[in-house]
């Protein structure tokens, strides 16, 4: 069932390269397969596409984490963090400052 999602998201990237939507979508499914290394890729590229994406960076800091990539988890939270407040969007820094504190 997975793998069917995975090809309909493929799919739409094949229309349309920088569908961010669909680049989340289909990290979200790598992460569901534990594919980390696809998770993570799919995340930068819609950070690349998005700089904005709080989601994306919310989700990279959350696999660093699971991974225990302290280095990269830290920069990304750093810039997620910052980009939160410049955006008020204190619901979502809230989280990055929840998912900051999580032990490893």
């Amino acid at each position: 069932m997975m793998t069917n999602r995975i090809e309909r998201l493929q799919k739409f990237l094949d229309h349309n390269p920088k569908d961010e939507f669909s680049i989340y979508a289909l990290a979200l499914e790598y992460k569901k397969l534990k594919q980390m290394d696809e998770a993570l890729s799919k995340l930068s590229l819609c950070i690349q596409i998005n700089p904005s994406n709080l989601a994306a960076y919310y989700q990279l800091c959350e696999i660093y984490t699971n991974l225990n990539h302290i280095e990269l988890r830290n920069k990304y939270l750093t810039e997620a963090k910052t980009l939160a407040k410049d955006l008020n969007d204190l619901k979502t820094l809230n989280e990055l400052i929840s998912l900051e504190d999580e032990t490893i």
